[in-house]
């Protein structure tokens, strides 16, 4: 009863805020070029602040076999959601290797908002602000949450959602109440063992990421 509870009381956050996110997305620009994949990208070392002031480098991570990067933002209900989850993977996958860092790259989140976020959602991982969207940009990331998995030589190796059980669809959001995909693992599981990520490359559902305004044109989004 608990856990339909759960998946009930999701499902009505997601159509209350459905509207909002369809307005998102339609304010995309219709004419966009579409964004070049970043798998096989290399990532160059980069360093940002995390809600404390520290400041925390790609390359502090160099003998970690894995890097998950996480792109949140502190107002998207699916970020709220899989923030929680993504905490659990990194304990999953610690032993394996692999280390996870979240990034909010939303222009309109502030340290504090940030802070806010991380203490509610329980997260020990890494939460940086990436004030100019620069990480971002590198990763070629659009939405919250995002996540892009990096191989050892910091290439990327998988990028998209986390897994199929909450998403954004057809003005509305969904909760279901099994996952049956756990892309996010699935492709952990894959680059650890030295093999081949079988779907690299899929879709990630979520609000559209608030960009600086460059050149006096508007959000870049």
């Amino acid at each position: 009863m608990r856990s339909f509870r759960h998946t009930a009381s999701l499902g009505l956050i997601f159509m209350v805020v459905g509207s909002a996110m369809a307005s998102d997305q339609a304010s995309a620009p219709a004419d966009k070029a579409p964004t070049p994949s970043p798998i096989g990208r290399k990532i160059d070392n980069f360093s940002l602040p995390d809600v404390h002031g520290k400041d925390h480098s790609l390359a502090e991570y160099k003998d970690s076999k894995v890097l998950v990067i996480a792109v949140l933002g502190t107002e998207c209900p699916l970020a709220r959601v899989y923030a929680p989850r993504l905490q659990a993977l990194a304990g999953e996958y610690e032993s394996k290797g692999v280390k996870f860092i979240a990034v909010d790259a939303n222009s309109q989140d502030s340290l504090s908002d940030i802070a806010t976020f991380a203490k509610t959602q329980n997260l020990t991982i890494p939460v940086l602000k990436d004030m100019e969207n620069k990480v971002a940009d590198l990763l070629g990331a659009t939405r919250t949450p995002e996540v892009f998995v990096l191989d050892n030589e910091r290439v990327v190796r998988y990028a998209g959602r986390i897994d199929d059980q909450y998403g954004f669809k057809t003005g509305a959001g969904y909760a279901k109440p099994r996952l049956a995909h756990r892309d996010l693992a699935a492709a952990l599981d894959e680059v650890v063992a030295g093999k081949e990520v079988t779907n690299p490359l899929v879709s990630a559902d979520g609000c559209l990421i608030g960009r600086v305004k460059r050149g006096g044109k508007g959000d870049v989004t």
